[in-house]
């Protein structure tokens, strides 16, 4: 009796540890909205951001030499999420959607046909983890608790960067103040003059 009594105090022990481990867990929603908050502030403009990019991922990604930002004229909206097992899908509520080259030029994405945006984050709920190793630079696969990390292949996260437009403004006034080339100082002017009404 004293055995069966210490196997089931034992197995309620681990039930509870169990669920205080998964209530700590940061739901899919609330790693999507991190996420989201990390990269629209310009965490990606950062020399280490895509470093603390793969904290997030299920998979760590590197950059390609050509990006792409994306700006948005409205707060997005993170939706809740659709969980079956350990997958989620979470939606990204956008407003009309823009493009910023490398001129420094603001010009609508065409390739959005409707009013309205977004894109589906897909999260997998997995006990890995990479870490930047002893040279800094490469990240390792580590194990860890059970977290929802968000699926690259989700989203092209290697060649784009999405900010707000209060974050895009701050970016083009940066290169404004530390570039020698007349044309794109000219854009910056032109284009900080648009996103500010996007702000209106």
């Amino acid at each position: 009796m004293k055995q069966l009594a210490t196997v089931l105090s034992l197995l309620f022990a681990i039930a509870c540890v169990s669920r205080v481990s998964h209530a700590q867990s940061n739901s899919p929603k609330q790693v999507v909205e991190d996420f989201c908050k990390f990269e629209t502030a310009g965490g990606l403009l950062a020399p280490d951001g895509w470093n603390k990019l793969n904290k997030f991922l299920a998979t760590p990604v590197s950059p390609t030499k050509a990006q792409i930002i994306f700006v948005t004229d409205a707060h997005y909206s993170v939706w809740d999420p659709v969980i079956k097992n350990d997958k989620a899908t979470v939606i990204v509520g956008t407003g009309d959607i823009w493009k910023l080259d490398s001129r420094m030029r603001l010009v609508p994405d065409l390739s959005q046909k409707s009013v309205k945006s977004g894109f589906a984050y897909q999260l997998i709920l997995t006990d890995k983890h990479w870490e930047l190793g002893q040279d800094e630079k490469l990240p390792k696969e580590v194990a860890g608790p059970r977290e929802w990390k968000i699926v690259a292949e989700g989203k092209n996260m290697s060649n784009t960067i999405w900010l707000t437009a209060d974050t895009a403004i701050r970016y083009v006034t940066q290169v404004r103040d530390e570039t020698k080339d007349a044309v794109v100082r000219q854009n910056t002017t032109k284009t900080v003059t648009r996103l500010k009404r996007l702000l209106r």
